[in-house]
């Protein structure tokens, strides 16, 4: 947020580390989570169960699965 408490950041693209999922719930903004190892994998799970977010599969990332979820997060509020 900056500093008249406007929301610049509609969403993050992450991939799922616990630093960028603490910093996202402060802030309120949703998460595209894509895990790659370790915690994420978790971390992106609670992302979909909680619905703050949109957990994708790093096997099977396509430009047109980013774009469904980016238009998911801006189209629907979480």
């Amino acid at each position: 947020m900056n500093t008249t408490g406007e929301k610049s950041v509609r969403a993050l693209v992450t991939h799922g580390g616990v630093n960028s999922m603490l910093e996202a719930t402060y802030y309120g903004v949703p998460v595209i989570a894509m895990p790659l190892f370790a915690d994420q994998d978790f971390q992106a799970y609670r992302v979909q169960a909680q619905e703050i977010g949109v957990r994708l599969e790093a096997a099977l990332f396509s430009q047109e699965i980013l774009d469904e979820a980016v238009w998911k997060i801006l189209n629907n509020p979480m």
